[in-house]
């Protein structure tokens, strides 16, 4: 038994090393991008568009002691870099990492200013930088290390009595507006006018809410007393952990931990505070699985945010270090760092609290590894970023070269095929285009190719197409008269045409399956395996906007569950709990009507898949119309035969399908904890026969 284990074990090893890698199969690298399938989103790794070239620690600098916490950090506009720490210290240090001293804050008659416990600051310019002193519940404005200004939470009318003023980032613009970011607050940024005075909320988050919780809240309002009432807890929109302002003028705002079914963790906001980035509300611009680390299972937090002015958004979530940029469009670029808080090597963190942008560079503070991490973008970096900022511009055809070079860096990536797939229809080159956008994924780029196509071809071919319809209308109705007058029957076999007329007449076929014996188990098995070999191609053969097939995933079996067993599991339920309600029905029977009942759904999904390929836009109503249509034919057709093979009244009918449903998910039930122990029990037999073997 030895040798024979070591044999099949050599023998593995050698196909493994001997195997050419795919792409799929290769080691992933630290930078990763999300595809949107229409199953679900999918992570896929990419080449680095940054990578880490530099780590700027105290001893780099020269310093002998510690630099402390780094609680924040900003860039002025000759490329210096500014650290806040938790002790109230901020160090300098210039492009060349080059320790520049310490920027001193002091008052006006010359004494130093303790800020520590500080929370965040912005460097305006290099003569002006706006300090969130957290502790002391106020914004400090500084000219060349000088306080100027001493701003606190002023007396207003609009501002709340139980509002606490602690101020952890602050943020201005290029019209000399304050953004300020407080603690515990679901307001909104506390806004000021150029002469220092308070001039309202700004951009508050809001509480998502549907027809349930409008519902809930109801009926709380109708039965809770007040003592119950005063214990309840009312649902509050979640603060701002990181707030800042870009070139052009626009204010990002990132939200930590908590967020409403984690969405909206980003927000670009326009002049009146609205979100103003598209689909920004309902996208999770992190994970959607979380993992655990050091057995503890966390969530994603984003706490610090910075945009460049092209189009780009830089968000860093501080419980993994993980690093994403987004564009002004809500696509993704990529994602890199990571480490959640173990990194030791340069790239990865253990603490990561801040990150800035200094010209091209990235960088990104470790609070617990005192230091900097430098990020440089690489060539692939660099074109990719361009291309996409161009597109953004809707500058197409300029952008084309550009995303050819992504693609010799990267076949598979969807912004260059989107790309790509926009400049082919700015030149009018509109299957190349709905080539390009197929393979991205693009369903509305898709869509507008693929439209100019159609109308491109009804336009050159309309005479003949015109032609074919009329013939075609007028052989249909003259096959309609002849048949009628001739009474020719289309389908010779009674039983066939008892199944088909059920679609039609309903009462009168089954009627016919209960009293006539017109009923064929073999009928009835041919249009099971019908349901789900159409089924099975409406997955696999619909165009890509209106089905989620993933070739990667797909289970054929999964499908089987899905049609044959539903059916086979709905008739064995409906007969068992029928019987005990004195229905009349027989199994075969109630098979039969079931398989029958599913003929509406086998024609939508024949008729469903050529006609995804012809339809422009997935979100037209055609489709779901025809589909709602099948599944009231479906319910009407099942709902008839059963009343008819049970002699039920309706409202019987209705109790019985009830607890029919029911009895289906006590099956399943059953079934599924079946399998758990039968997986309990041969791991136990498979571990008994391998310490017997052991043992001989």
């Amino acid at each position: 038994m030895k040798k024979i284990c070591v044999s099949v074990l050599c023998v593995l090893l050698i196909a493994a090393f001997t195997t050419a890698a795919s792409a799929a199969d290769s080691a992933p690298t630290d930078t990763f991008t999300h595809w949107d399938l229409s199953g679900g989103r999918k992570t896929v790794s990419m080449r680095p568009v940054y990578e880490a070239v530099h780590s700027v620690t105290a001893r780099s600098l020269g310093l002998k002691e510690d630099i402390g916490l780094i609680k924040d950090m900003d860039c002025d506009e000759k490329g210096n870099t500014y650290l806040l720490t938790d002790g109230g210290r901020i160090v300098r240090f210039d492009s060349e990492f080059r320790f520049l001293g310490d920027y001193e804050i002091k008052d006006e008659g010359g004494a130093a200013v303790d800020f520590s416990g500080a929370g965040g600051f912005c460097v305006y310019s290099q003569t002006e930088i706006y300090i969130a002193d957290t502790k002391n519940a106020r914004v400090l404005r500084c000219e060349n290390g000088v306080v100027k200004r001493d701003i606190s939470l002023p007396e207003s009318a609009l501002i709340p009595s139980d509002f606490t003023f602690k101020p952890s980032g602050v943020a201005k613009d290029g019209k000399d507006y304050l953004y300020v970011i407080s603690e515990g607050s679901y307001y909104g940024a506390v806004l000021y006018d150029p002469d220092g005075e308070f001039a309202g909320f700004y951009g508050a988050n809001t509480v998502k809410g549907n027809m349930l919780t409008s519902f809930s809240a109801l009926w709380d309002r109708l039965t809770m007393n007040d003592a119950k009432r005063s214990k309840t807890k009312k649902a509050l929109p979640y603060q701002f952990t990181d707030i800042c302002i870009d070139e052009k003028g626009f204010v990002y705002t990132c939200t930590g931990k908590n967020v409403s079914e984690n969405t909206g963790q980003i927000r670009m906001l326009s002049p009146g505070g609205t979100n103003i980035l598209p689909g920004a509300e309902s996208l999770n611009f992190g994970e959607q699985e979380l993992v655990k680390r050091l057995n503890v299972r966390k969530e994603q937090n984003f706490g610090g945010i910075t945009a460049d002015g092209r189009g780009f958004i830089y968000a860093l979530d501080k419980t993994y270090g993980l690093i994403y940029i987004y564009d002004s469009s809500s696509n993704m670029i990529a994602a890199f760092g990571g480490g959640s808080g173990l990194g030791r090597q340069t790239g990865v963190f253990s603490s990561a609290s801040a990150l800035a942008l200094s010209g091209s560079r990235l960088m990104v503070a470790d609070s617990l590894k005192s230091s900097v991490t430098v990020f440089e973008r690489t060539d692939y970096g660099e074109t990719l970023l361009a291309a996409q900022e161009m597109t953004l511009a809707s500058d197409y055809i300029n952008a084309q070269p550009l995303w050819e070079r992504v693609r010799e860096y990267d076949v598979q990536n969807r912004l260059a095929l989107g790309g790509l797939a926009k400049a082919a229809a700015a030149q009018g080159n509109y299957r190349a285009a709905m080539g390009y956008a197929k393979a991205a994924g693009d369903g509305a780029a898709y869509g507008e190719a693929l439209q100019r196509v159609q109308s491109i071809f009804i336009s050159k071919y309309f005479v003949w197409l015109f032609l074919a319809a009329v013939l075609l209308l007028s052989g249909l109705t003259a096959f309609i008269i002849l048949t009628k007058k001739r009474q020719i029957i289309l389908i010779k076999n009674a039983k066939l045409r008892t199944a088909v007329a059920g679609m039609v007449h309903p009462f009168r076929s089954f009627n016919d399956i209960k009293y006539r014996q017109m009923g064929s188990l073999g009928i009835a098995a041919a249009l099971t395996s019908l349901y789900f070999l159409t089924s099975a191609a409406a997955t696999n053969w619909s165009d890509f906007r209106f089905t989620a097939f993933d070739a990667s995933t797909y289970n054929s079996l999964f499908q089987i569950v899905q049609t044959v067993g539903l059916i086979l599991l709905w008739s064995v339920a409906n007969w068992g709990i029928s019987t005990l309600q004195e229905g009349k029905g027989k199994l075969k029977e109630v098979y039969t009507v079931t398989a029958y009942s599913v003929l509406p759904l086998i024609l939508f999904n024949v008729i469903s898949t050529p006609l995804t390929h012809l339809i422009v836009s997935p979100n037209g109503s055609l489709i779901s119309g025809l589909n709602t249509l099948s599944l009231i034919f479906t319910g009407i057709m099942l709902t008839v035969g059963l009343m008819v093979i049970h002699d039920f009244s309706f409202p019987r009918f209705l109790f019985t399908a009830v607890v029919t449903v029911l009895f289906m998910l006590l099956i399943i039930f059953v079934l599924f904890m079946a399998g758990i122990l039968l997986t309990y029990f041969w791991n136990f037999a498979w571990n008994v026969l391998m310490e017997a073997l052991r043992w001989q």
